[in-house]
């Protein structure tokens, strides 16, 4: 009788943890006309690596330390208003080199934008920030709608 020799299959590696932020506004924000604006942001639904802090620098999601990629997504909504143009961006270091915009010319009242990017090469202490720009005619006013006005990073490597 032959013998049979069974080698067990290794175990799957898990994935890693999630590693991210994500935040939100819980109050309304200038937009004022033809400005560019920094959004800033109250509210951390997660932030599992202190990317984000209330206090020191409230507009960023910052880098940690042993991190090399991340994406970043961004989400918006405007106040009512269906004349000119509104543009999200997400600046790298305060510059504006990374491309990641999204620009909309509203043709009913109705404005509402998101935006992502690839996995980007980072170093510890870069940081990203959500700004807007609008040319209504008029300021207006950027809602804090949970579901809808968002800024996040994820950690990919």
């Amino acid at each position: 009788m032959p013998h049979v020799c069974y080698i067990k299959a290794p175990d799957p590696i898990p994935p890693p943890p999630f590693r991210g932020a994500l935040v939100q506004k819980s109050i309304w924000q200038l937009a004022p006309n033809n400005t560019l604006t920094l959004i800033t942001w109250d509210v951390e639904i997660y932030d599992t690596d202190n990317i984000h802090n209330n206090v020191l620098n409230p507009s960023r999601l910052k880098v940690p330390p042993g991190v090399s990629r991340v994406k970043l997504f961004a989400q918006g909504d405007w106040q009512t208003n269906s004349t000119g143009h509104r543009r999200i961006l997400i600046y790298k270091n305060n510059n504006p080199t990374l491309p990641v915009m999204a620009d909309y010319r509203p043709t009913s009242t109705y404005a509402y934008q998101s935006i992502s990017s690839p996995a980007i090469p980072v170093a510890p202490g870069d940081y990203f920030e959500f700004k807007v720009f609008q040319n209504s005619g008029v300021d207006l006013h950027f809602p804090p709608d949970p579901e809808i006005a968002w800024f996040a990073m994820e950690i990919i490597k």
